[in-house]
């Protein structure tokens, strides 16, 4: 597996080294809004002149129909929301992530420019790692002992965002030290594999350690023999053994009182229950503070361990998405994902031309929206999740040009 910089003249490599480069570098602190947004906007202008023939008519059709329809649900249901201002402004963001699928989909539009954009982002979240981790360290100074926790990374807002959006970059990571063929490539993917660990060891998400436990399992279904896939299981089962049998070292918080509630989750779940049910069809709003205020009207402020808790959200995508728009918005929304790996699963299983990065976007997501039970999406990971599916759609939808079969090495 190669990984050029892919593009016809010096200004396509410019172009595609800023929508995967430059979007994310942009998303890393709070100073660059107005920045991420013209880059976005003038990405969009150049695909509109460079693919006006077939844009227009890719937004109604299938594959990407199922985002245009949900962007377009949302933006209707604004007059419904409690709070029309919030509603507004959070669906200015979802067709942000909306018009940065629709640029990595007809810009990527060849297997050497999706292998480039992975890479690309391998290297640009490395330059985030390296600022955490050397955080971290300073921080922590002569005190730093194996598994102090970082729970105030400078970048990504939280370390559960942190930690989903480190898990989402493994299997990515993985596939390019086995399979690829540069050394300079494998060296580099081996590096941030590291750094990836390193932080989403000291992290300590717990729910972002299920869904990497999830990852594992499910990656032995879609290796390509018998024999790989009995010794992958029975590494994996040892593994599980051994992370067991250490988990006051892996993660001590899985030792706390607090794991039966879900440190307050399962209360805060069956309170938003309760509101859903009150407008199951399209909900209160679209907007991340909206369920915060209404929750603390009702319920106010959730009591755990003696602490008071504000509740800012439902702690998991889906009942987010039911109490934002009902069950005709959840429906919208989980369309785009259905979309996205049946296209996926029938890339790798059928081995197409390359199915080991199809496999690799499948596991990342898989991860993703299995993180998604049991907290929200949040920023940068919000918006690399709208990539990866962006890259899914253009693999799935045809065998891409220019590819060669690919072993796994």
């Amino acid at each position: 597996m190669e990984v050029r910089l892919a593009g016809k003249n010096l200004w396509q490599k410019v172009i595609l080294l800023l929508l995967v480069s430059g979007l994310i570098f942009a998303a890393l602190y709070k100073w660059s809004t107005v920045v991420r947004v013209v880059l976005q906007l003038g990405l969009l202008i150049y695909v509109i002149r460079q693919k006006r023939s077939e844009l227009f008519k890719s937004l109604i059709r299938m594959p990407l129909l199922p985002m245009t329809v949900y962007m377009l649900f949302v933006g209707l249901t604004v007059p419904f929301s409690v709070d029309r201002l919030e509603s507004i402004q959070s669906w200015m963001r979802l067709f942000e992530m909306y018009v940065i699928a629709v640029s990595v989909y007809h810009l990527l539009e060849n297997a050497g420019r999706v292998r480039a954009a992975l890479f690309y982002i391998i290297v640009a979240f490395g330059f985030a790692c390296i600022v955490d981790i050397q955080w971290y360290l300073r921080y922590l100074g002569e005190k730093w002992v194996w598994g102090a926790i970082w729970d105030a990374p400078v970048n990504f807002n939280h370390h559960n965002t942190y930690s989903a959006i480190c898990v989402a970059l493994i299997p990515v990571a993985v596939t390019f030290v086995i399979a690829g063929k540069q050394f300079w490539m494998r060296f580099v993917a081996a590096v941030f594999l590291i750094m990836d660990l390193f932080l989403f060891y000291v992290l300590q998400s717990r729910t972002a350690q299920i869904s990497l436990a999830f990852v594992l399992i499910i990656t032995g279904f879609f290796l390509s023999t018998v024999k790989r896939k009995i010794v992958y299981t029975a590494v994996v089962v040892i593994l599980f053994v051994a992370a067991v049998i250490n988990i006051r070292h892996i993660n001590p918080r899985w030792l706390d009182e607090s794991v039966g509630t879900a440190f307050g989750r399962t209360e805060n779940w069956g309170n938003a229950l309760s509101l859903i049910k009150e407008r199951p069809v399209l909900g209160y709003g679209y907007g991340r503070k909206i369920y915060g205020h209404v929750y603390t009207e009702r319920f106010g402020e959730l009591r755990f361990k003696g602490h008071r808790l504000k509740i800012p959200h439902a702690h998991s995508g889906y009942l987010d998405r039911l109490f934002a728009n009902g069950i005709i918005g959840l429906l919208l929304f989980l369309w785009i994902p259905v979309t996205v790996f049946a296209g996926l699963i029938r890339q790798v299983i059928r081995q197409r031309e390359d199915w080991i990065v199809a496999r690799a976007i499948l596991l990342s997501l898989a991860g993703t929206f299995f993180y998604l039970f049991a907290d929200i999406h949040d920023g940068v990971q919000w918006g690399l999740m709208w990539v990866f599916m962006a890259l899914a759609l253009r693999l799935s939808q045809k065998p891409v040009k220019g590819a060669s079969p690919l072993s796994e090495g």
